[in-house]
């Protein structure tokens, strides 16, 4: 590899930046960019920069000159290895230049090219250490730019990675796959793919990397993979029931997604029977909502002058004085609303959150008091929880 055009020459200006940086003046810096440009002007160069550690090592320098190279320039560190009779340090791509000159550390660093560096060297054979988590017995890893993808030790069984591949949002996120009604197209793909792949130490890389390989490629492993990049997840809430069918769901924060917010703020949706609840999500004050709204909604469903109910509705006088739909107002009996206003339904001490909560109960013939008790178990327990 060649050396970089640019030369410690020609790099006046990085002195006189060094020369008149207050973070420079008396750490020596500065004085030792000026003796390697007076002595080695032949030395490879592209820039020059300066580091300070705030809490150095013992024997490591506090204030470091830092030699910027061109890209792949591993030829460059040897060079300046051997006119300064330094140790250059070679770990796997990554050559490196790390040593002191009159108290005053001097780095330089190149890496070989990816498609330059003979990858053979760099593979390992993964074991069950190199993967994040073991879940239902299968070790999985989560792999991608935006975690895509999820791979697992060996030729594991469809059902038993299926099973692992769920919990792996729950484990980690505090997340679950949303499951759809049986009558929709499956989220997950019908089978995971069975491959053979190995794991490769890269040096630039924050962490190690697996891909594909050929079953008798060096530290070739069987593994399993599905990729899970556009499957929907559900936010993190309390796991709940829902009050009608009694099936478990999850709410969400995904507010752009159907199904998925009112005017309460995050919903379940039950995926059997469609019924919807407020959501208490994980970490959020359940007190805490938003009163300055700019149109006027029923406190119940949530409809407006622009999207009545189906079958239409109107504004009906109540003796709460709130914002109520004749619809809503009359799916219950009067004394269910007396009750409601005594819970303090409607109230600038109440929330869209509960309110919906209590006339949904109602509703349903659940009595006021014991809907008000089942709002405070739930907002205690979401207070509660952590992830």
């Amino acid at each position: 590899m060649t050396g970089s055009s640019a030369t410690l020459g020609t790099r006046t200006h990085t002195l006189d930046w060094l020369r008149t940086n207050p973070h420079a003046a008396g750490t020596g810096v500065a004085e030792l960019a000026e003796h390697l440009m007076a002595a080695h002007p032949e030395l490879p160069c592209a820039d020059l920069h300066m580091s300070w550690a705030i809490r150095p090592a013992p024997g490591q320098p506090t204030h470091s000159l830092n030699v910027v190279l061109t890209d792949g320039d591993t030829a460059a560190v040897a060079t300046w290895a051997t006119t300064l009779d330094a140790k250059m340090t070679v770990d796997g791509a990554r050559h490196t230049l790390n040593t002191t000159i009159n108290g005053v550390g001097l780095r330089a660093s190149a890496v070989v090219p990816e498609d330059q560096y003979p990858m053979d060297a760099a593979a390992f054979t993964p074991t069950e250490a190199d993967f994040g988590l073991t879940l239902h017995g299968v070790p999985l890893i989560e792999l991608g730019d935006e975690g895509g993808l999820l791979m697992a030790l060996g030729h594991v069984p469809a059902r038993q990675f299926a099973a692992a591949v769920s919990a792996w949002p729950r484990a980690m996120y505090g997340m679950r796959y949303r499951p759809d009604p049986p009558t929709s197209t499956p989220d997950l793909p019908p089978a995971p793919e069975y491959l053979w792949g190995r794991g490769e130490a890269y040096p630039t890389r924050s962490e190690r990397r697996f891909t594909p390989c050929d079953a008798d490629a060096p530290g070739a492993v069987p593994v399993t993979q599905l990729v899970v990049e556009d499957v929907t997840v559900e936010d993190r809430a309390v796991l709940e029931h829902c009050p009608a069918c009694g099936r478990a769901s999850r709410s969400t924060r995904d507010r752009w997604l159907p199904g998925r917010t009112d005017h309460t703020g995050p919903v379940h949706t039950c995926s059997r029977c469609q019924q919807q609840w407020p959501a208490l999500d994980i970490g959020k004050n359940p007190g805490f909502h938003d009163t300055s709204y700019e149109i006027a909604f029923c406190r119940a469903c949530g409809c407006t002058d622009t999207a009545a109910c189906d079958g239409g509705c109107w504004w009906a006088p109540n003796p709460l004085g709130i914002d109520l739909c004749s619809a809503c107002y009359t799916a219950a009996p009067a004394r269910a609303w007396e009750e409601l206003a005594a819970a303090g339904y409607g109230s600038p001490d109440s929330t869209p959150g509960r309110d919906s909560w209590l006339v949904i109960q109602a509703m349903r013939g659940v009595s006021v008091p014991v809907a008000v008790l089942e709002w405070a178990v739930r907002a205690a327990r979401a207070a509660r929880t952590t992830i």
